[in-house]
This record gives C-alpha cells, structure tokens and sequence, in this order.
C-alpha cells in the first residue's frame, strides 16, 4: 500500500479497469476544474513513477490471484477443449478456442519465416503430426 493516499486511491481505481483520465479525477478531485488534456498530462506523469507502476504491478498479481484464472491455467483449460473427444463442444466452440490460444501465445502476429516453429508448436498441442 502506498503512502501517499491519493495514489493508493488512483492506483486502486486504475486496477479496477478506470481509464487513466477516471482514476485521477476521482483520486485528486481539485483536477476537475482543470482543462481535459492537462487531466490526461498529470495522469500520464503520475503513471510513470515508479512507484506506482510497482503498485499497479502488485494490485494486477492479486487480481490475477482472486480471479483464479492464470494464464496457464486458462491455456490449459482452452487445450483441454481443444482436444475435446465428446459432442458437448460444438465445432465452432473448439475454432474458438484455437483462435484464442493462438492469439494468447502470440502466434498471430509471429513473422512467416517462424511458421516452421508455429507448426510444430500446434502439432505439440493439437497432436496432429
């Protein structure tokens, strides 16, 4: 927890899901009588210290925690659709679930000479060989 109150408060609210612009009017509510882009320059300036980029980074890991669903965890859970044998899934759910492992794992935006890599990766996972 930060000392400085009204940053605890600015970092609690950013990791809420407010926009920058949000969190610092209600955390410094003087700022509402300010100009829009001076509100978005001081938000932007407080995001850069490096203290509160560390609170942020902590409030986003406790997140992450509380939520239940890691990464891994819901990489898991998409490969275990993936490869789903029973009729429960419907084609498309299983395309679905291809588009969003291969977004997660960055295989969409990977240059083409890396397109070997990707379709070993997919027989790794998919079991296609």
């Amino acid at each position: 927890m930060l000392k400085n109150v009204r940053e605890e408060k600015y970092c609690q609210l950013r990791a809420c899901g407010k926009s920058q612009r949000q969190a610092y009017l209600e955390a410094y509510p003087q700022s509402r009588r300010w100009k829009s882009t001076t509100v978005d320059v001081r938000a932007c300036e407080l995001e850069r210290k490096s203290n509160i980029q560390v609170r942020l980074r902590e409030l986003a890991d406790d997140n992450a925690c509380a939520a239940g669903l890691s990464r891994k965890k819901l990489l898991d859970k998409l490969e275990d659709i993936i490869n789903s044998k029973y009729i429960q899934f419907k084609s498309n759910d299983v395309i679905r679930a291809i588009e969003l492992y291969v977004e997660i794992c960055g295989y969409k935006d990977m240059p083409d000479e890396n397109i070997e890599d990707v379709s070993k990766a997919e027989s790794d996972v998919f079991g296609n060989d």
